[in-house]
This record gives C-alpha cells, structure tokens and sequence, in this order.
C-alpha cells in the first residue's frame, strides 16, 4: 500500500517560500506606518493653519508671541497690530500634537507667520510655515501657506 505524503524537501520548500514572503510583508509594516504618520502630521498642521487664517480674518487670535523669546501673550487681538505702519510683524504659535494651543516648551508644532502688506490695497499677504517638531533646531518637516486677509473699516 503506498501513502502518499510530502518529503522533508518539499515541506522545506514551501517553509522558505513562505518565511520570504512574510518577511518582504514585515519590511512594508514600518514604511506604511511612517507614511500614515506623515498624513497625519501634514493633515493636521494645515486644519491648524486654517484655523489660524479663520481667527485672523475674525480677530479672534489668541495666545500669539512676538518673538521666540517673548513670553506668551493669554490673548491678542491682531487687528490692533498695524500691519501696514509695521510691515516686519511676525508672530509665533505653538500647538501639541493634537493641534491645542500650548506653552513652547510642550510643543510639537510651531507656527511662524509673516504679515506683508500690499499697498494701495488694503490687504495683507500672510504667510504661515507650520515646522515640527518644534524643539528641534533643525526641524525636518515644515509647510508654508499663504492667504490674503482684507482689511474692513
């Protein structure tokens, strides 16, 4: 009576063609993680930027620094800086990593926006380069938006 079975080749075939397989599967585990991060760094950095752009054209603008090195500010009405008499204005924002206004020393994001006036119209060109991570001193991921805010009377 013949049986029939694999041989050990066979079984250590199959083991390797598999353990290769799973192996290469494994390798993707770390790139599609960091790829979702990334997503979600970027996602959350531009619904940050938008925020601030919609609390700017609102003059609801809280928490805004002058410089690095100025302590916070609990709030700022923007539209009492007169950006066209001072067209250098820069303002600086931290967020955590879920996007909450934060102190700079918790940071993970660091908002950095730049006021240009564009006479004789009453606009101005405003800038934001979202960084992070904030702490670094050379951050590695950065974005800049750019929007255009009217002035009314």
């Amino acid at each position: 009576m013949k049986r029939g079975a694999f041989t050990l080749v066979e079984v250590m075939l199959a083991l390797a063609i598999v353990s290769i397989g799973l192996i290469a599967i494994l390798g993707l585990l770390p790139t599609g993680l960091r790829s979702a991060r990334d997503a979600a760094d970027n996602t959350l950095s531009a619904t940050i930027v938008q925020d601030t752009f919609s609390g700017l054209r609102t003059n609801n603008f809280h928490k805004a620094v002058l410089c690095d090195t100025c302590p916070p500010l609990p709030t700022q009405d923007l539209s009492a800086y007169d950006t066209i008499a001072n067209p250098a204005l820069r303002v600086f924002n931290y967020y955590d990593q879920d996007g909450f206004s934060t102190p700079q020393a918790t940071a993970y994001y660091r908002v950095i926006l730049d006021f240009q006036p564009q006479p004789p119209l009453e606009l101005t060109r405003v800038t934001a380069t979202v960084v992070w991570p904030a702490q670094a001193k050379n951050p590695v991921n950065s974005t800049i938006f750019t929007t255009q805010i009217a002035r009314y009377r």
